[in-house]
């Protein structure tokens, strides 16, 4: 493999639009026009369709849980988390092995943006689909069928927002937290906001519900415009603030380019985004054909989120897990699990991921993986992130039970000498160069190992790093 700009541009683009590549799309991009790759990309996840949706266990209509006995509630219970969890396995299945990796990629993004964390499967996925449904399309459309979703409505508290008794709840973090951003709206603009989404609401039945008997009709002043506005209204006025555009597009900028975010160059992007009336493609296509998107300050640059660490190994891996809680396992040892984020702020990101207990899990894990080994770590709690929720939990020892398929690996990177192997395993794992003492370092670990054995230990090695870490 001879390392070029525009191989190293190639993994920068699969790494940050997807989840890194598999050896068996290796051979099909390396060497093409990386900016006509992004434009592929985009194009082949729109048109990708979704999964068909799971059956999941839920109250039926017309049975509410005082009709249950406390077994027939438990029982249910214990369905919901199974719905949830198989829900958790399938995604991560599907992030590791689709085609339409953008998709998945902006799913993902969009899951973390409208952080939302219910006990019922059938909610989640209902609001999962719907990102997954408008993560390429229109921001407008996205944020009314996340808004009118009933896992958001019940988070939020917007199913006891009505006329009288306006909850807040729901008005202030779409306003902070998911389009214009802190400073730029007044609390009574929260208060006004709030009035206008009175009587929204959901059942079983039917999902999203406009109440209008206990709807605010009266006048009301948001944003320096005034009417008898209701919840649409409201949005509107929300996307007519190019602000919003900026800020959806530096948080895009955060995830997909750098941490330390361009000012100017969100600005300019951002101004693209309003003028197209907040087509997403339009604008991640702008950003990943941009010569910015592929400077070398920002390749390698970004630390994996305990999910694309865990996306990314399966990929790179061709890893099957043989259980189904296996790679909720996983997640809970890092502290990010799918469905579950701390609060409504959703996830920490950059180095807030890596302390003693996550990296020490990060080394081990892929050791784990690869042998088949057992190991012997704690558990970070569900809400990661959360200062008072993050504590450690008893030791325990885990086996990840996992099918790899080494096969497609071996023809492409096993080499004539174990110096040549570790290199060319390198340069498919990692984002940075590899540096000259590097190489003899972790070569001293692989020695004259047989060809089966060479090439897992070096994936093993090389996983171990701290590079392997960013992507």
């Amino acid at each position: 493999m001879q390392i070029t700009d525009n191989y190293l541009q190639v993994k920068h683009l699969y790494h940050r639009a997807g989840f890194g590549l598999s050896i068996q799309d290796w051979n099909q991009v390396m060497g093409k026009n990386v900016k006509k790759l992004a434009r592929e990309l985009v194009r082949t996840s729109q048109k990708s369709a979704l999964e068909p949706p799971l059956s999941l266990t839920a109250l039926p209509v017309g049975v509410g849980r005082r009709q249950l006995s406390e077994e027939e509630r438990k029982e249910l219970q214990k369905m919901i988390r199974q719905g949830v969890k198989t829900l958790n396995s399938a995604w991560i299945s599907h992030m590791a092995t689709s085609k339409a990796v953008l998709r998945e990629k902006m799913t993902f993004f969009w899951h973390d943006h409208f952080a939302c964390r219910v006990n019922s499967g059938l909610m989640i996925q209902q609001q999962y689909r719907a990102m997954k449904e408008h993560a390429l399309g229109n921001f407008k459309d996205l944020l009314v069928a996340v808004s009118q979703s009933p896992a958001m409505l019940q988070f939020l508290n917007n199913q006891q927002n009505r006329k009288g008794h306006p909850n807040e709840n729901f008005a202030r973090e779409l306003l902070e937290l998911f389009t214009l951003g802190r400073g730029h709206y007044s609390e009574q603009d929260i208060k006004e906001a709030a009035r206008a989404f009175t009587g929204w609401g959901f059942n079983r039945r039917d999902g999203f519900v406009f109440r209008q008997r206990i709807h605010d009709t009266g006048m009301k002043e948001f944003l320096g415009q005034k009417g008898r506005f209701g919840g649409e209204d409201i949005i509107r006025i929300i996307l007519e603030k190019r602000q919003t555009a900026y800020f959806i597009t530096e948080k895009l900028y955060r995830f997909l380019v750098n941490e330390q975010v361009d000012s100017q160059q969100v600005q300019t992007w951002g101004n693209h985004f309003y003028d197209s009336g907040y087509e997403i493609a339009d604008l991640l296509e702008r950003m990943l054909t941009s010569d910015h998107f592929y400077q070398q300050v920002h390749i390698g640059s970004r630390i994996k989120s305990p999910v694309e660490f865990l996306v990314s190994m399966m990929r790179q891996l061709n890893v099957a897990f043989e259980e189904e809680d296996a790679p909720i396992i996983v997640q809970r040892l890092l502290g990010q699990v799918l469905f579950q984020p701390p609060n409504v702020a959703g996830w920490p990101s950059g180095r807030a991921w890596i302390d003693s207990s996550s990296l020490m899990a990060r080394l081990q894990i892929p050791k784990g993986l690869i042998w088949g080994n057992e190991f012997g770590l704690a558990s970070k709690a569900s809400f990661a992130g959360n200062e008072d929720a993050v504590q450690l939990s008893r030791r325990q020892s885990r086996k990840l039970a996992a099918h790899l398929d080494w096969k497609p690996l071996e023809k492409e990177l096993l080499a004539s000498s174990s110096e040549k192997t570790l290199a060319q395993a390198w340069n498919f794992l990692q984002q940075r160069p590899l540096k000259a003492g590097q190489l003899a370092l972790i070569g001293k670990t692989i020695g004259n190992k047989p060809q089966d054995q060479a090439l897992k230990l070096a994936f093993m090695r090389i996983m171990e790093t701290p590079e392997y870490q960013f992507c």
